[in-house]
């Protein structure tokens, strides 16, 4: 499954460059180029969480903002004079963790702790086709300013789950994390920032930031934490917004 996927973004890739490639003549100029991107959030924002809807009062649990990371490429096409629509895969990679905390009492006896906590850590995988539209104005002679908007429609082919095993005083804790996709695709508003430097080869080099807002639910989380007979849960649900840095090689 691995190698297909591989396989299906290298020849979108070789789609691409072809497509360029067919557009170019000797005496004009294509109006489409192919952008080669990378992009990385920057956690500690848009870090929101709806009501927790299953909860124990003795187990708690604090899901960090995740890490999103993207890497892909994208075609656009110039529209008129400084407008242009650009579309593509993006493949993205989520790095959740999670804080637990366990108030237990004493379950296995007057030897046995009253407390436990643990961290989990997980990646959620998806594949992003966005359809954006953006303008670019001149700044300075090889520099312009650039931003755009349009949609981001997300495909996730699987759930994700986590475990981890704390010992402690002759006991063993489990704690379990699942995260469900609310559905198999989800759809995200995006708005791009950022300037374009043009290099001496005839490409150019995009520096600027990108942010996502998801539209409903995304993720379902549920934690649990097992010892012996005893259970606790906690779920919620977990968005997909962010926001971060958006580099890209932009290839005439």
């Amino acid at each position: 499954m691995k190698s297909a996927r591989l396989f299906l973004f290298a020849g979108l890739l070789v789609f691409m460059s072809g497509a360029v490639q067919a557009q170019s003549g000797p005496d004009r100029e294509s109006p489409w180029s192919l952008e080669v991107l990378y992009r990385s959030s920057i956690p500690g924002l848009l870090d929101t969480q709806d009501d927790i809807f299953e909860q124990d009062d003795s187990y708690t649990v604090h899901w960090l903002t995740p890490v999103v990371t993207s890497y892909g490429v994208r075609l656009r096409r110039r529209i008129g004079r400084s407008w242009q629509c650009a579309f593509g895969l993006v493949p993205t990679r989520r790095r959740y963790k999670a804080e637990v905390a366990w108030e237990l009492g004493t379950p296995g006896g007057g030897g046995s702790p009253d407390w436990i906590e643990g961290q989990l850590d997980w990646v959620f995988a998806s594949y992003g086709v966005p359809v954006i539209f953006r303008t670019e104005v001149p700044l300075t002679k090889k520099i312009l300013l650039g931003a755009g908007g349009g949609v981001n429609m997300e495909l996730f082919p699987t759930n994700s789950t986590a475990s981890d095993f704390i010992a402690q005083d002759s006991l063993q804790f489990a704690f379990d994390q699942y995260t469900q996709r609310v559905r198999w695709l989800r759809t995200a508003l995006e708005v791009e920032l950022g300037c374009v430097f043009e290099l001496p080869d005839g490409s150019g080099l995009h520096l600027g930031l990108q942010l996502q807002r998801a539209l409903g639910h995304w993720f379902r989380a549920e934690s649990y934490g097992r010892l012996g007979t005893e259970k606790a849960e906690v779920s919620t649900y977990l968005s997909g917004h962010h926001w971060g840095l958006d580099l890209r090689w932009i290839l005439p």
